[in-house]
This record gives structure tokens, C-alpha cells and sequence, in this order.
């Protein structure tokens, strides 16, 4: 069980180490810490907790940002196809439980509290044109957040041109060697690779860590 979720992992390139930061990053971090020793690929991405309004009623969802040349957390396509458009995007396929999506129907994105949509999206209006998995979820929890019951019951990946930020929120990375053949699924020595790696990103630079 622990060596097919490792090939789930390997095959769908998930990242060891996310970084996340509220004042966020200009991209440029990237480069500082892609040193072959450490970290050996990355990305900078867009993350929002937001409300989902469709048939089955509305709830809270990580909306993320997607890009088809993504090196890491890569998509698996469950119906449909990914996003080629700004207005496209693809949606949890394990997400029944709270909130159906299907293929081909229109959703629509809002902010909670007083916030305003543009301040997150270009636009608050979706085609879902594919459900998918992602390997940022391998279990039914889909995390918590300060909006809504407090509880996200989904994701969403939109194209990364229809956020509004001006600087990324989160930079995804791998480590160098953490996932060879040689490496034991799951196991110390890891854990040990990846913090080691981990501790690099902390001396390089407080910032990363939205430490400003």
C-alpha cells in the first residue's frame, strides 16, 4: 500500500516541501533556492480560500492556480480536459460527499465577508471542464480555513492569468534525491533528506517563510 501511494507520488511529481507566505513572493525566490543541492525543480503558484456557488448549493474551496508546464503537483484527469481558457476551470473529483460538480456546468466564485472577488480573480465565473485528483489530496479532508463553517470541502484549479495578485503565494519544491528508486516509501530517511532541505530554505532567507 505505502509503495503504490509512492508511485502515485512520483508519478504525479508531488512536491516535498510547499512555502507559503501572506505578504507573498515575486518569483525571484525561486532562484535562490533551486540549487541542485537542496532542491532540484520548483514553482511559484496562487492559492485563495474562496465560497463555490452551484447546483449543490455553496461552500468553501481552495481555488488554485494551474499552468500545463506545472513541474510539480501535477493534475490527474478524472472526466473531461484540463483549462486551456481564463473563464475554464477543473474541479475535485472526490469532492461529492459536500458539493457535486459536473462536467460542463457553470459555478461561480465569491469572496467572503466583505472582500470583493477581484480582489482574488478576474472574474467570479467558471466552466468546469474537467474533474480531477490532485496529489496535494490523498485523503477525504480537505483542510480548514477562516471562511465559511471553517471547513474547505474542495479544491479548484483555474488558470494562473485570472488571479489578480501581485505577487505569489506559495512556491512548491523538490528535493534533491527524495524521490529515487533507492529511497524507502514513507520512511526516516525521507523525513531526514527532506529536512535537511528544509532547513536550507529557513538559513537562505527569513523571508521565504513570510518572515519580513
Amino acid at each position: 500500500m505505502k509503495k503504490s501511494g509512492w508511485e502515485y507520488y512520483r508519478n504525479y511529481s508531488l512536491a516535498d516541501v510547499q512555502i507559503k507566505s501572506t505578504l507573498g513572493f515575486n518569483g525571484d525566490e525561486l532562484d535562490s533556492l533551486i540549487d541542485g543541492e537542496n532542491f532540484d525543480g520548483g514553482y511559484a503558484g496562487y492559492s485563495a480560500d474562496l465560497l463555490v456557488d452551484n447546483a449543490g448549493g455553496q461552500t468553501a474551496v481552495k481555488v488554485m492556480s494551474y499552468t500545463k508546464d506545472q513541474p510539480l503537483n501535477k493534475l490527474y484527469l478524472i472526466e473531461g480536459r484540463l483549462p486551456e481558457n481564463p473563464g475554464e476551470c477543473v474541479a475535485d473529483a472526490d469532492s461529492k460527499r459536500k458539493i457535486n460538480f459536473s462536467v460542463g456546468e457553470k459555478i461561480t466564485l465569491t469572496a467572503d465577508g466583505e472582500d470583493d472577488i477581484s480582489d482574488y480573480l478576474s472574474r467570479s465565473e467558471y466552466t468546469v471542464v474537467g474533474l480531477v485528483k490532485s496529489p496535494l489530496y490523498v485523503s477525504f479532508d480537505r483542510g480548514s480555513t477562516t471562511i465559511g463553517t471553517g471547513a474547505l470541502n474542495g479544491f479548484i484549479y483555474v488558470p494562473e492569468e485570472d488571479f489578480t495578485y501581485e505577487v505569489y503565494t506559495d512556491i512548491y519544491l523538490s528535493v534533491t534525491g527524495a524521490m529515487d528508486s533507492g529511497i524507502e516509501p514513507f520512511s526516516d530517511e525521507y523525513t531526514d533528506i527532506v529536512a535537511e532541505a528544509e532547513e536550507f530554505a529557513e538559513e537562505k532567507s527569513a523571508s521565504l517563510l513570510g518572515v519580513r
